[in-house]
This record gives C-alpha cells, structure tokens and sequence, in this order.
C-alpha cells in the first residue's frame, strides 16, 4: 500500500516540476536584485479592496506540514533570500516535546493568494532541505521564538515571488507595521493585510521585553491563529522591511475563528535575532553600502515604469522603429477573416483570472516597438492585472498557424513575454473614460519575424491631422453572432457623426474629447466584447510609402454595430508615449 503521505508528496514534486516547464518563460535569473519592491503601483493600491492584490506580498510564504491526510497549511513565513524563508519557531517543532520537525515533513509555497487553491499559475513550492530553531526557544514561554527555513532549491523570483529586506535598526522606529496572512485556520481566505499600531515590549509587558515587540490593540481582534509565523512590515526608502514574526500563544483566548480577542499580538523583533540568522544562512543581512539600498546577489530587477507628464515634452520618435507597418492593401468585408502575417502587430494581453487562476485573453494591444505593446489604460486596472503578452498569434485553436488550403506556409511558433512594467496613463479616469492609453514595457526585446511586426504610429504633424475615410479594426472579439473568434478578424468602420456619438455620451454622463473618435456608423460593422485595446489604423503615406499606421485603441462602446464607439485617439498622445519610452529606455 501506498503510504498517503508520500503519495502526496510525490503529487507536488510532480506538480512543482510541471509548473515550472510550464512557466520556464515568466521567470528570470539576472544579477541585482532589489528586496522588498512591489511590483504594484500606487493607482492599483488605491483600487484595491481587503484582499491582497497578486504580487503585493511577493515574499510571503505558506509553511506546510505533510502529514498522512496530506500537505496540512499550518503557518505563515518570510522570504528574505534566494534560499531561506524565516517563520516562528513554533511553526516547526514538536508541541509537546520542543523538538524540531524532520524536513522531509515540511513544504514551502510562494506566490499563493487563496490556500483553498495552492496551485496557482503564480505559484511555486519547495521542499525544505534544512530547519535551524533558534537555541533560546522555549515551548513554554515562546522564547526566542523564530526559525529559518533553508530551502531545498533556489526560488525563481518573479513580479508574484520576491524576497523582502530586513530591517536593520531595531528601534521601533515607526508608528505602525502592515501584518500579512489568511487569518484564521477555520476558514479558508483570501491573502489579506491589516495596518496595526506599534509598540514596545515594554509597554505591552512581554515576558521578553527586549527581544519582542507589539502590535495591536489592548480590546480588538487584531490577529489570527492562521497568522501565526507570517511577518510585519513597514516601509524604509522605498522598500518594505520585515520588523517581527507574529508568535502567538495558542493557550490564549481567542473567538470561534481562533482569533486573538484578550490583547496586543506579540512579535518576535527580528533585529535582535540578525547576528544568528547570519550564521546559520551565512548572508550578510547588516552589511550594505548604502542605507537606502538593499540588494540580493541573484534575481530580477524590481523596476516599476516611471509615468512622464509629456505637458511640456515635444514629440520624439527617435525610440520608435521607422520600419514599420508593413501592409498589403486587401478589400475589406465586414468580420472578415484575417490572412497569415497580415497584421503582424497585434498582441494578446493576458491575465491570471480568479478562482481559476488560468491564463485568459482578455485584451489586445499593438505592439509599436521592439520593447513597448500600447494598450488601453482600462486593460491594466489593479483588479486586472496583466501577467503575459502573446505576440505572433492569429488562430487562437491551432498550434501552427498555416495558410488556409496550405499546410506547406506557416507561421512561427507564437511568442510569450513577460512584462516588466506598465505605464498607464496619469490622467486616465475610469468613471468619464478619459485618457484610457497605457504602454506595457516587455520584460525583454522582441526579435522580429515574418509574424511579429511593429505598427507605425502617427509621428508627424501630417499624420495626425490627417482626415481618415475609414478605418480597419482587428481583433478577436465577440462576433455578431456572440461567438468568440478563434481567428483574428478584420473589419472596416467610418467615422460616426461627431454630434450624434455626444448625444449618445451626453445620455451616460459623458463627453467627447477632441482626445477621442468616435467610430462605427449606426446598424454598421465595429469593434465588439474583447476587443479592447486593439488598434484602429489604416494604410497612409509614412517615411515615403505606404504603412499601416494606428490612429485608435479601442476604448468602450456598446456592442457589436449598435451605436458609435469611442477610441483613444493615439496623435494626441505621442509626446506622452515618446516621453514615456524616453525616461524608461534612459534608466
């Protein structure tokens, strides 16, 4: 008979390697990597609601026990390097007798949101090759309550996985700390993350006054049996520091969700305990030459896109490819097919959707550079989040793409790239759906191929007064019929009568901006569901020939040929988006 436990632990490793051949494009090994940066920007924290966003606590960990029912989520941990987590003690003993667990009993994940689905696509785990309990640790008083965890391989960071830096002070120094963890044991939950007060051992009479601290209030639920070995944070010069490990006593008093009701939550203060975590892991946590800069040897860079205001820029298309939009003139039919390499610009923005935590196409983009996929601003909302850009694809069903009739004519294998950044739009107001226009940074160059093209975009003072008959829109939204297309289709619209798409917008609390078209005549062809973000071009006189140039994206409307729809008009925005490229390509 198979003994249950192994036979799950063998699910995992299986699991883990499946995940990992899956994803050996997300994740990256290059040199200098930041601790404790987010991959969220401020506009996605602000949108943000009680449950942690992917990504915003990349470094916290879930600390499993296998046990014969299987892998038993029983603690919360940190990650501060490559190859160590820290957790409490508590976490990784004997209750009764104080020993420590045999490391074959205990798994890691990272990158999970929802313990009631670990296996997530951000997600990764790893076995623990080693536990060291501090020696001071006692049972019976939680003494010296921490532990470390060395893992039994280096972690791939990634935007969702991250190492946090360590605070290197030890004075309290802040008011509060933002706690991270899934509450209680009884009820599985979502990641989520409370800001607490700060206090010292001292004032909440801790038994170890020196090397603990609080949090908390004397009378509220502050935290949860559930919390148990996660961290508390605060944030020192632009990068979160972890400060203490919440060790809770479970003989204390707590509600029906094992929440603590009677007093502050304890912390052990990592600081105290720097001089032991450097022996065992043998890192130089106090050694930096910069206060200000925290950096682990392996890694990705951190970066966050850094919005330019173009209001006093002018308009520098130097970063922009001038071989682009190269385009054969084709008669267009309403939804018609798309021949193979006709529009080799169009890019697929993808998103990981809850609670399946699958890849989905929600969104398209165009891609107008070797490094830059433009979009819609609404397409990279915090409550949708982009995780991959596919470029190359046009039949989303085939593995080949081959000419119709023609298996001799194919194109390339499609390519996935990882985004390092986002840009959107400072000014973008989702209410009024103004200034819907963001960039996605790629998290390296594309190399051009027969199926991945750059678009031409409008950079001269020609271009962007030109007077445009009628437009092409692609993508592979919903068709008429309310059937996705598995094929990218193409379809010609005319500009709508100015007038009538304000009075449309007037009905819903809006108007139209000379920063926005209006597009699709009435009962006419236009863009429908899914198309969001695509670009709207057609064939113009560009660097002395013809090209396909992109005058819109995409940006709201009411369906497939009903009324008018409103597009981004990209002219108004090139000193915004040749700013932008600017500043990133110049960091």
């Amino acid at each position: 008979m198979i003994n249950p436990a192994r036979f799950d632990l063998v699910l995992i490793v299986l699991g883990c390697l499946s995940f990992l051949r899956l994803n050996q494009a997300t994740f990256f090994d290059t040199p200098g990597v930041y601790c404790g940066v987010q991959p969220i920007g401020p506009e996605e924290l602000a949108e943000k609601e009680i449950d942690a966003l992917p990504g915003e606590w990349p470094w916290h960990a879930a600390i499993y026990q296998i046990r014969s029912e299987g892998a038993v989520y029983v603690c919360g941990g940190t990650m501060i390097d490559e190859r160590f987590v820290v957790t409490a003690a508590q976490c990784v003993c004997d209750r009764a007798s104080g020993a420590t667990l045999n490391n074959e009993t205990i798994l890691v994940r990272m990158g999970v949101l929802n313990l009631a689905a670990p296996f997530q696509l951000m997600s990764q785990q790893y076995l623990v090759a080693d536990v060291f309990i501090h020696p001071n640790f006692t049972v019976d008083d939680f003494r010296a309550d921490i532990a470390v965890l060395k893992l039994s391989m280096v972690v791939r960071f990634s935007d969702y996985i991250h190492p946090v830096c360590v605070d290197q002070k030890g004075d309290l120094h802040v008011a509060r700390g933002t706690i991270v963890g899934w509450g209680s044991t009884n009820v599985i939950s979502d990641l989520s993350d409370v800001q607490l007060p700060l206090y010292s051992g001292v004032i909440c009479g801790t038994a170890q006054e020196e090397s603990t601290f609080c949090a908390g209030y004397a009378n509220f639920t502050s935290v949860c049996y559930g919390d148990i070995g996660g961290g508390i944070f605060t944030k020192i010069a632009h990068a979160w520091h972890l400060l203490g490990i919440l060790s809770m006593d479970k003989n204390k008093s707590v509600d029906n969700e094992n929440c603590r009701i009677d007093g502050f939550a304890t912390f052990t203060k990592v600081y105290n305990f720097l001089p032991w975590i450097e022996k065992v892991t043998k890192l130089e946590l106090l050694e930096t030459s910069d206060e200000h800069k925290f950096v682990i040897p392996t890694g990705v860079p951190a970066k966050k896109c850094v919005l330019t205001d173009p209001q006093n820029s002018t308009s520098n298309s130097s970063h922009l490819p001038q071989d682009c939009g190269r385009y054969v003139i084709n008669r267009i039919l309403h939804g018609q097919r798309t021949e193979l390499f006709e529009f080799p610009w169009m890019a697929i923005v993808r998103y990981l959707v809850a609670p399946i935590h699958e890849l989905e196409n929600l969104c398209t983009g165009s891609l107008i550079s070797n490094r830059y996929v433009l979009t819609a601003a609404h397409c990279v909302r915090a409550s949708k989040k982009p995780y991959q850009v596919r470029l190359g694809e046009h039949t989303m069903d085939q593995e080949r793409d081959c000419h119709r009739n023609d298996d001799q004519e194919c194109a390339p294998p499609v390519r996935d790239y990882g985004i390092e950044c986002i840009a959107q739009h400072r000014g973008y107001n989702r209410r009024l759906q103004q200034d819907n226009i963001a960039l996605i940074r790629l998290d390296q160059d594309v190399t051009f191929e027969d199926h991945i093209q750059p678009i031409c975009l409008p950079t001269s003072s020609y271009l962007k007064t030109l007077q445009i008959p009628q437009y092409i829109v692609t993508g592979w939204g919903d068709t008429e019929t309310g059937h996705k297309s598995m094929t990218l289709l193409k379809t010609s619209v005319k500009p709508a009568n100015r007038s009538e798409c304000q009075e449309w917008m007037t009905i819903r609390g809006l108007k139209l901006t000379e920063d926005q078209l209006c597009v699709g005549e009435r009962d006419g062809a236009d863009n429908c569901k899914g198309d969001g973000g695509a670009p709207l071009g057609y064939s113009a006189e560009y660097n002395r020939g013809m090209r396909f140039v992109q005058f819109g994206i995409v940006s709201f409307g009411s369906g497939c040929g009903v009324v008018p729809s409103v597009y981004t008009r990209v002219a108004s925005y090139m000193d915004w988006i040749t700013a932008t490229i600017s500043s990133l390509d110049s960091d």
